[in-house]
């Protein structure tokens, strides 16, 4: 797994967890810092 906090203005607000990188069933999951899931999927082309 691979773990990204993305910060703005100094702060966190969104995690994002990849699974799975460089796989054919990668998949990659958004939360907000109190680790609630986000209510919306990344999905690549």
């Amino acid at each position: 797994m691979d773990y990204k906090v993305h910060c703005f203005n100094g702060k966190a607000h969104m995690i994002q967890v990849d699974i799975g990188r460089g796989t054919a069933s990668h998949y990659r999951n958004w939360y907000y810092t109190d680790w609630t899931r986000c209510p919306f999927k990344w999905i690549a082309d």
